[in-house]
This record gives C-alpha cells, sequence and structure tokens, in this order.
C-alpha cells in the first residue's frame, strides 16, 4: 500500500510546477485532442427476457483509433442510443446495464467471444441491437462450526475454465461478496452455468491446551463445507435465476508459519512482490495478499505478512 506524507494546512500539491486544484493533475496542453470524425453507431436495447427496450444501460465503444479517448453514451426511456462523430476504425461495443449481463457485440450469449465492428468515414451503421439478458445470482449464508453466522467472510462463485494454460477454477461474475451481520451474502453477475462457491477468512484465534498456545483459523471452504475441492459440490443456475440456500459453515484448523526467500528465473531474490497465506484457485495470490517491503525474505502468520 502507498502512503503519502500529510501535507501542511497551507501547502498545495503541484504538477510540473503548476497548483492541482481538487487533487487532479492539470491536463497536458501537449496531449492530443480527442479524435473525431464523421462517422455514427445507433441502435436499441432491450430486455432479453420480456423485449421491453432499456433505458439508462451504458454503451462504450473502444478502438485503437480513439487513441484511449472512449466514447460512451446511454439509451434514452425507448431504448435507443447513439454514437456521433467516430472515426473510421475497427470499434469493441460493449454494453451494461444494472441487474443485466454485460455483453459485447457480435456476442449470441455471454462468454462467448464477440467481435470488432469495423466502420468508414462518412458511415452511418444503424440497428446495430442488443438483447441484455438477467443476470444470475447465488444466495446463502456462512457460519462457524456450530452454525454461528459468520460476517466479513468473503464468498466468490468459482467457475472452470482453462487459465494460463491449465483447467482451473477462477472467480466468476462480480470480485466476490463479503458476508453481513448475519452471515448472509449475494454473488451477482453470474452468466449461467455451473459454479463451486467458496469463502474464506482472515480472523484467527489463539487456544491454550496443556500449556502451550496454539493459533487457529478458518480454512477456505467450499459448498457444502469441505476444504477438499473433490468434495464440493456443483451449484447450476440458469438464466436469470437466483438459487438460495447455499448454506454451510467454514472448517477451523490449525495455522502455520510459513517463510522462503522469492526468486526471479535467476535465481536473484524479488523485493516488495505481493504474498498471501491464503492463495484461491486460479491465483497465485488472493485479493488481500499483503506487500512485505523488508527484504526478499517473507514470514507469513495468521495470514499476515511481517519483517524478517
Amino acid at each position: 500500500m502507498l502512503t503519502m506524507a500529510a501535507l501542511p494546512a497551507f501547502a498545495q500539491p503541484t504538477f510540473q510546477g503548476q497548483q492541482i486544484i481538487g487533487g487532479q493533475p492539470p491536463r497536458d496542453p501537449r496531449q492530443a485532442p480527442a479524435a473525431t470524425g464523421t462517422a455514427s453507431i445507433k441502435g436499441r436495447i432491450f430486455a432479453a427476457d420480456t423485449g421491453r427496450p432499456l433505458r439508462r444501460a451504458r454503451i462504450v465503444a473502444t478502438a485503437p483509433e480513439l487513441a484511449g479517448e472512449n466514447r460512451q453514451t446511454s439509451t434514452n426511456a425507448d431504448g435507443r442510443y447513439e454514437l456521433k462523430d467516430l472515426p473510421a476504425g475497427r470499434y469493441t461495443i460493449t454494453v451494461n446495464r444494472s441487474g443485466y449481463l454485460q455483453l459485447r457485440y457480435g456476442q449470441r450469449r455471454p462468454l462467448e467471444q464477440g467481435k470488432p465492428l469495423q466502420i468508414s468515414d462518412r458511415q452511418a451503421v444503424a440497428d446495430i441491437d442488443f438483447s441484455l439478458p438477467r443476470m444470475s445470482l447465488i444466495t446463502g449464508r456462512v457460519t462457524d462450526e456450530v452454525g454461528e453466522p459468520i460476517s466479513e467472510a468473503m464468498v466468490f462463485a468459482m467457475r472452470s475454465t482453462y487459465f494460463e494454460g491449465r483447467r482451473r477454477l477462477v472467480p466468476a461474475g462480480s470480485p466476490g461478496a463479503r458476508t453481513d451481520d448475519a452471515g448472509q451474502y449475494r454473488l451477482l453477475g453470474l452468466a449461467p452455468g455451473t459454479y463451486f462457491v467458496m469463502a474464506s477468512m482472515r480472523d484467527s484465534w489463539t487456544v491454550v491446551e496443556n500449556g502451550v498456545e496454539q493459533t487457529f483459523g478458518y480454512a477456505q471452504t467450499y459448498f457444502p463445507g469441505s476444504m477438499n475441492i473433490n468434495d464440493a459440490r456443483r451449484v447450476t443456475v440458469g438464466v436469470g435465476q437466483e438459487v438460495s440456500n447455499i448454506d454451510f459453515g467454514l472448517v477451523p484448523g490449525r495455522a502455520a508459519n510459513v517463510s522462503g526467500t522469492a526468486t526471479d528465473s535467476r535465481g536473484r531474490p524479488i523485493a516488495g512482490q505481493p504474498r498471501s497465506g491464503n492463495a484461491r484457485p486460479g491465483h497465485d495470490d488472493d485479493d488481500d495478499g499483503r506487500r512485505c517491503p523488508h527484504r526478499s525474505r517473507r514470514h507469513i502468520r495468521d495470514k499476515e505478512c511481517s519483517a524478517g
């Protein structure tokens, strides 16, 4: 995590000798203006289940010819949109709307590969319509081993896919959900398919047994309550379906100390890279990986990082 020293009350941050107002640097006058053109794209956005037009859907057009200045607009009450003054190029058109799955131009269903839309100067492309499917969701409750609710646990819908050349479990939909004070969670933005539900918790506690203090924590646990993915139960959702009552308890276990030295391909120590004690499937680190700035040696205890 990056930190900044507190500025005196009278000091103002500057950028290249200019005072920054509102914490944002001024626009570089040498930066090229946004590309403009004579082409346009228009169409309508509908709900796939009812066929009714969707208002306030957001349409984003990206293309190399825009030099990073993406174009976007929203639909009106009739579900219509239009993107004007576009330069010729190959465009990726993406549509988002709350409660619905994102679609790109050329996709017939979620998770399919989209395709670019080629437009020329002065071309008016019409009828670029989209029918958005409603998102699916999984809801449930996470408890401890005696059935008490656990708050602040992170829950993920994991799907099996090819990742970095081999089949792994990777998170799907929204970037996880956090349980509330009643242990309840809602996993949103899911495409129809089959998932494994996984929960993890960064909590720990100590127990004294026979005069020896031991540290315990919760293991990464899969529905219906197993640390082993082979014992996990699949959860299948259809288009726009809510699958509820996916309740399970986290499995407690003894915490361990892990230490080592990270090196690059030439065997040289690497300093300042994140490491964590509870990696998620499909990833080298979880979202809460902490950074150890003290040399290149890491010590992880109770899922926390400390100086070596």
